[in-house]
């Protein structure tokens, strides 16, 4: 009987090949202190094969250990290659990082002048977990068709329309979670005024003011809308005390 590490479908030459002809791993993994000292792995290559073998191939330690030794990818403990994967998240973020980059063109064809991206996140949670261990900060270019920033934390860390630097022209999308005023005052902030957003407001969420720069009371406000009022839009300014005021659009 085979043991379950060494019928591992491996199709790790074709991952290496779909890679940026420049992409420099060995440099990558210097930088990134990822491999000060390669006993037991001899290139950056092997340490990303590691790495892929762990965590998207399922395989616990003592079986990747193992599927390295047979395999002839490396030579390395459990204790050691937990270890070496735990030193390689500089590394891995920084493969991403440049993959994602390729990606990131122009202002879109569909759309000119502008990039619309839409941020969201989901949660992880490790089996047997009641609540989010971890979670994946995403933002999505509609025009790219793919995405342009993704980010990996634990889960205290609160989603943010800032996760992923802004572009002149974008138009950042997201949901009522991602309508916080110090970020969104942020996204300008750091945008140089060049990136604009759509969000959705919860009713209750901003303090108004309107065109004039007096309060706006808006349950009274709505209240006061005729039964079809058609497409009602007015210009207003959400105010934090963080963030100061902005002119927004809200329809």
């Amino acid at each position: 009987m085979q043991a379950s590490a060494s019928v591992v479908t491996d199709h790790f030459g074709e991952v290496l090949r779909r890679l940026p002809g420049d992409l420099d791993l060995d440099r990558l993994a210097l930088e990134s202190k990822a491999l000060s000292r390669r006993r037991g792995v001899p290139n950056a290559a092997a340490l990303l094969h590691l790495a892929l073998v762990r965590g998207p191939g399922g395989l616990s330690l003592r079986q990747t250990a193992a599927w390295a030794c047979v395999q002839n990818v490396a030579e390395l403990s459990n204790p050691s290659l937990k270890e070496r994967l735990d030193n390689a998240c500089g590394f891995l973020a920084a493969v991403v990082d440049r993959l994602l980059a390729d990606k990131t063109g122009g202002p879109s064809l569909h759309w000119p002048g502008r990039l619309l991206r839409v941020a969201d996140g989901t949660s992880i949670s490790e089996p047997g977990s009641s609540g989010t261990d971890w979670r994946v900060h995403g933002v999505f270019d509609l025009g790219g068709g793919g995405f342009a920033h993704l980010e990996l934390t634990d889960g205290r860390a609160a989603e943010s329309i800032t996760r992923g630097a802004a572009l002149p022209g974008e138009i950042r999308i997201g949901d009522r979670g991602f309508a916080k005023a110090p970020a969104l005052s942020q996204l300008r902030h750091d945008s140089a005024g060049a990136a604009d957003f759509i969000v959705r407001l919860p009713w209750n969420g901003f303090r108004f003011r309107d065109a004039d720069n007096k309060p706006l009371k808006l349950i009274e406000y709505l209240r006061k809308l005729p039964a079809d009022p058609g497409r009602t839009r007015w210009l207003c300014r959400p105010y934090c005390a963080s963030a100061g005021r902005h002119r927004c659009r809200c329809v």
